[in-house]
């Protein structure tokens, strides 16, 4: 093979991972839209509410950095504001720092003051679950009220 045609292979693949990762992000954020609606909740793809920095210090892995918030659900009633979400973060400081992604939510009653989340508890999924799954958990863990013993 010639540098041209080695050139040409090496954009056709760059393209067709890139085709596939925007074809699985659209799905995922079809399925968590249309969730959303199942809830009557609102889609975000990004963290517009700030969220991440209010549940930074709620997360209870030690060492978690760099705290992201993404693909966020959220509605208002009354009486609270109801958020579900992926949040993503790292871990590790001394053999190395790896990125951890976990669903989860709280909701906090709608008041003005200094701190909004002061009181709010963070539930977050199970690693082992699907996205899917994932979200459905948090959602039900916070419409019921309780926290499943094996939320962490």
């Amino acid at each position: 093979m010639n540098p041209i045609q080695v050139l040409i292979l090496l954009i056709a693949m760059t393209a067709a991972a890139a085709s596939a990762q925007g074809i699985s992000v659209f799905r995922r954020r079809c399925m968590l839209k249309r969730l959303g609606k199942q809830w009557n909740m609102h889609f975000a793809a990004g963290d517009r509410l700030c969220l991440a920095d209010r549940i930074a210090g709620k997360l209870p892995i030690l060492g978690a950095a760099n705290v992201a918030v993404f693909d966020l659900l959220f509605q208002t009633d009354e009486s609270a504001h109801h958020y579900v979400f992926t949040v993503e973060f790292g871990v590790g400081v001394v053999r190395g720092k790896r990125r951890r992604c976990r669903v989860g939510g709280f909701h906090e009653a709608i008041a003005r003051g200094d701190v909004p989340c002061a009181d709010c508890a963070l539930v977050l999924a199970p690693e082992n679950l699907c996205l899917k799954d994932a979200y459905e958990y948090v959602h039900q863990a916070l419409v019921t009220g309780t926290t499943p013993a094996s939320t962490v």
